[in-house]
């Protein structure tokens, strides 16, 4: 999302740099126009499991603490499983092509 998001000049909702406009400003149809889109975006980018948790927070920005706050820390067990995965991982009779993918 960092780089889709400069692309479509719309990293400012996410990183606070863009404010949120009151109701009666004439700004406020578009902010929310993009708004909802960068929702969308993120909503379509995690699995279903988690946007559905999220999907009824009002800003992309909120949406985005949300998210950082579930993975910025370390998960311990998680990485623990990973790396015992990735150990016993052998090539065998996949393509190279295969194999780099699942690795």
């Amino acid at each position: 999302m960092i780089v889709a998001l400069p692309a479509k000049n719309k990293l400012g909702f996410i990183d606070n740099s863009i404010d949120q406009y009151r109701y009666d400003n004439l700004l406020y149809g578009s902010w929310t126009r993009c708004n909802s889109m960068v929702i969308s975006w993120i909503l379509n980018s995690v699995t279903r499991y988690i946007a559905d948790s999220l999907m009824y927070m009002p800003t992309s920005r909120e949406i985005w603490i949300d998210i950082y706050d579930r993975f910025h820390e370390s998960n311990a067990p998680r990485v623990y499983r990973i790396k015992k995965l990735l150990s016993g991982l052998r090539q065998g009779s996949m393509e190279v092509s295969s194999y780099y993918t699942k690795l």
